[in-house]
Parts: structure tokens; C-alpha cells; sequence
């Protein structure tokens, strides 16, 4: 194998981190789901929340759930991808850049379109808090793959002989 080989897959990675962060998604909005039914009672109505003027509430019933939301989806897309054979030499520092900036892309057009059919509002804030938490996954998904792929190459490489 020669130095170019490995990672020509790369852009055949970025393409199956996109398309499997759509099922992690699905994912992490199952999790928001129980995240919200089972936390949902303690953050309204309560002395923080009134004092705070609502915004407690928000924070911790759009901005959260959206986040997690999206690191899990992050986080699927990169390690589904990884457990697919040729995949595993691709480089996923390019994959979760490239993924990232097309992920903020598609949130700026997104929220620049909210704001001109709607005006500021609490999806703008929940768009960003989806986008922010998909990147960050991403990122934590491309940390624990760096950490394998690099696990693998101390195993397979010889140790020196003196």
C-alpha cells in the first residue's frame, strides 16, 4: 500500500458520516424525547425559573435536548461509519471538518430564512443548539476513532531490536 492509498476513501467517508448522522439524529431525538418527559415537570413553574423571567425553562427544555440531540447524531454518524471496513483508514480529522462547515452551512441558510419568514424566535435558538451539538459530536466521534486508528498502528508496528 502505498502513502496515498489510506486515505483515498476520505470523501467516501464524508458522504457515509452524512448520510448516517440522518439515523443518529433520529437517535438522539428518542433520547431528547425522554429527556423531556422525565425532566420536564421540574423546570417550570419553579422560583429559578420565575426569577430568570422564563428563561430556565428555555435553556433547559430547547437549547439541551437540541444539543444532545445533535451530539449523538454526531457521534453515530462518525462511529457507524468507522465499523465499515475500507472506511476505517480514511482521515477523520477532513471527515468531520468537511461535515462540520457543510452542518454549519446549512444552519446559516436555515436561520437566515427563519428570520426572514418569522422573525427572531425560539427555533433559531433550537437550530443553533442542533448544529453546535452536531459538530461537537462530530468531533467527540473523530477523537475516539483517532485514538483507535492510532491503537492500532502501535500494535501492528514492530517493536525496534537492538
Amino acid at each position: 500500500m502505498n502513502q496515498n492509498s489510506p486515505h483515498k476513501l476520505t470523501p467516501l467517508a464524508i458522504f457515509t458520516v452524512f448520510v448516517l448522522v440522518i439515523p443518529g439524529l433520529v437517535v438522539g431525538q428518542i433520547v431528547s424525547f425522554l429527556y423531556g418527559l422525565f425532566l420536564g415537570g421540574m423546570f417550570e413553574g419553579n422560583l429559578v425559573d420565575w426569577a430568570t423571567g422564563g428563561w430556565f425553562k428555555i435553556v433547559f427544555m430547547a437549547v439541551i435536548p437540541n444539543a444532545l440531540s445533535g451530539v449523538i447524531g454526531g457521534i453515530i454518524g462518525v462511529r457507524l461509519t468507522y465499523l465499515i471496513r475500507p472506511l476505517k483508514q480514511a482521515n477523520y480529522e477532513i471527515v468531520a471538518y468537511a461535515i462540520a462547515t457543510i452542518v454549519i452551512a446549512l444552519s446559516a441558510l436555515g436561520i437566515v430564512m427563519s428570520l426572514h419568514r418569522d422573525g427572531i424566535g425560539i427555533g433559531i435558538v433550537e437550530n443553533i443548539s442542533n448544529s453546535m451539538g452536531i459538530v461537537a459530536g462530530l468531533f467527540v466521534g473523530y477523537q475516539s476513532v483517532r485514538d483507535e486508528q492510532r491503537s492500532l498502528v502501535m500494535r501492528s508496528t514492530p517493536a525496534p531490536t537492538s
